[in-house]
């Protein structure tokens, strides 16, 4: 799995919780328990490249336009 941040890509990977986690308890379990059953992996991926962007950002049409043809959509 690819992600362009660095701090959810840690906290995915360490034992570290915090009282600013608290309100993403079961999905942080979830994720951890999957990367030690070696289900998925977390990469990191520069925020300029991360595909997934066109589902949750407003981008520009560039973008859009880049991002549809890497994942096989005619714009």
């Amino acid at each position: 799995m690819h992600v362009d941040n660095q701090s959810a890509i840690s906290m995915a990977k360490t034992d570290r919780f915090h009282d600013h986690t608290k309100h993403i308890a079961l999905p942080y379990h979830h994720v951890r328990s999957t990367i030690s059953l070696n289900t998925i992996a977390l990469f990191w991926i520069d925020t300029h490249s991360n595909i997934a962007d066109i589902f949750t950002k407003a981008l520009d049409r560039t973008k859009v336009s880049h991002f549809s043809s890497l994942l096989g959509l005619a714009v």
